[in-house]
């Protein structure tokens, strides 16, 4: 079942592309503090 509402599906998808672009950005800053430290 996928309907698209304003209420709860909004924020849903909402906070997982949040998570998506925290991620996308911490990989890379992880490396690079990796390298950093090494």
């Amino acid at each position: 079942m996928h309907n698209h509402n304003n209420t709860n599906g909004g924020q849903g998808e909402h906070k997982h592309m949040m998570w998506m672009m925290l991620v996308c950005c911490a990989i890379p800053l992880a490396a690079l503090i990796f390298l950093a430290v090494k």
